[in-house]
C-alpha cells in the first residue's frame, strides 16, 4: 500500500484530537496583530485571538505560507517515500 501524507494549513476545521489521530500535517498561517506576528495555532490559538479581537483596538490580518516552506515539507515527505495530498483553503479566500 502506498504512503499517503495529507498536509492542511492551520486553517482546517478540525479538531486537534483528530489532526493528530490521522497525523495531518498542519503548517501554520501568521496571525498579525499590527507588527506583532504570531504562528497560528503555535503560538497563539483561537480564544486569545478572539480575546485580543474584543478587548484591543487593532483587527488582526493573516499572511500566507510562503512557498518555501510548502516546498520544504512536501520534500521532506516525498524524500521519505509519500505522496503528498495537500487539501488547503480555496485560491477566492486565500493567496495560498
Amino acid at each position: 500500500m502506498e504512503k499517503i501524507k495529507i498536509i492542511t494549513d492551520s486553517t482546517v476545521d478540525l479538531p486537534k484530537d483528530l489532526l493528530k489521530e490521522l497525523d495531518i500535517e498542519v503548517l501554520p498561517v501568521l496571525i498579525n496583530f499590527g507588527e506583532e506576528s504570531y504562528l497560528d495555532g503555535v503560538e497563539i490559538e483561537l480564544p486569545e485571538v478572539f480575546e485580543r479581537i474584543e478587548k484591543g483596538d487593532v483587527f488582526p490580518t493573516t499572511a500566507q505560507i510562503t512557498p518555501n516552506r510548502f516546498v520544504e515539507v512536501y520534500k521532506k515527505y516525498l524524500d521519505e517515500g509519500y505522496k503528498v495530498l495537500s487539501i488547503i483553503m480555496s485560491s477566492g479566500m486565500s493567496g495560498t
